[in-house]
């Protein structure tokens, strides 16, 4: 990508960012304004815009929605029903009606502080708390656990609810593999590795997904994202990219700390070619890319058109399809690939 303008299109500005799914469905991109409005708001909080000029297609409103993803043609969303984040409720259908196939309420065990990722497998679906059959809604989470991740080649990480820093691994069956104790509640999975500790306290340790065996350590040391063999996060005093597989520095960004861009996984997208786009503190409506494994810029100074009066707009990007849409107050911009 190059950061070339497909179109733009109106967007419903929200306190807390823009979610549209990865995949389109029926020729459209579907995007979930998530906020804390009130349940009896008549604002359409989803929208699908047409992925060749960004028309809108339909919009709704569904109370509580926090997510949406779509795989095969089948759209799948969470939502809550009070202010938290939690997924207390999970919907399998169409655009035109999201509980077609199956709808849930599994409930959940811990507090709906914690916002966590939609994440659409093979078989089965993991909302952060629980595994669900995508075909049947089956619900497969263990008593007293909520999964965290899905592990790669099958299986997932699983945390206690009266002491998230109690890890278990489980095989793709829900059986326990084996357990470990945390320095706190993040969980990172990727490549042949999965990751635990606590972001707060910079404390991590990497795992082989398969043996368990502990590959690495660090501290001081912030994970904001992973992309491909590269977790990319912080010190002190600067960015850094440090490797998947054995936890050393692999770059240090030594420029304006304001210059990098947000590397967070709900502020910035990953395009096909691996590059990471996001938004800079310094130039707030500027969009820039770099590559996570040298810490160069690809490319910078795209400026986003502002059509709000709000002194703070929302900036958020997504990733759909082979391209990325991003929101900047009332203006939704699709980015085709290059």
């Amino acid at each position: 990508m190059t950061g070339s303008v497909r179109w733009q299109s109106e967007a419903e500005p929200g306190s807390a960012g823009i979610f549209c799914a990865d995949v389109p469905l029926d020729g459209a991109f579907v995007c979930t304004n998530y906020s804390d409005a009130d349940s009896r708001d008549t604002v359409d909080n989803v929208r699908a815009y047409r992925e060749s000029d960004g028309e809108l297609m339909w919009g709704k409103r569904i109370d509580g929605l926090k997510q949406v993803e779509v795989r095969d043609n089948t759209l799948y969303s969470t939502g809550s029903f009070g202010r938290g984040s939690a997924p207390e409720w999970v919907g399998s259908g169409t655009g035109r009606d999201f509980r077609a196939n199956w709808y849930v309420e599994p409930g959940t065990c811990i507090g709906d502080e914690i916002f966590l990722e939609l994440e659409i497998g093979a078989d089965v679906l993991t909302t952060g708390y629980h595994v669900i059959d995508r075909e049947t809604g089956a619900v497969g989470t263990p008593t007293n656990l909520f999964v965290q991740a899905a592990l790669p080649g099958g299986g997932f990480v699983a945390a206690d609810c009266d002491d998230p820093t109690r890890i278990t691994i489980l095989d793709s069956a829900g059986n326990r593999v084996r357990t470990h104790s945390s320095s706190g509640d993040d969980v990172y999975t990727a490549g042949s590795v999965y990751i635990l500790g606590a972001r707060s306290e910079g404390t991590y340790a990497g795992y082989d997904a398969k043996t368990g065996d502990e590959l690495w350590t660090s501290r001081e040391f912030r994970i904001d994202r992973i992309v491909g063999d590269v977790m990319i996060g912080g010190d002190r005093t600067s960015y850094v990219g440090h490797s998947l597989s054995d936890g050393r520095e692999l770059w240090r960004w030594n420029g304006n700390l304001e210059d990098f861009p947000d590397s967070g996984s709900g502020s910035s997208v990953v395009d096909s070619e691996g590059r990471v786009i996001g938004f800079t503190e310094e130039r707030g409506g500027e969009l820039v890319a770099f590559d996570p494994e040298t810490g160069r810029m690809v490319w910078d100074g795209l400026s986003m058109t502002r059509t709000t009066t709000n002194e703070y707009p929302g900036i958020d990007t997504a990733r759909v399809g082979e391209g990325f849409v991003a929101s900047f107050g009332d203006t939704l911009t699709f980015y085709p690939p290059q």
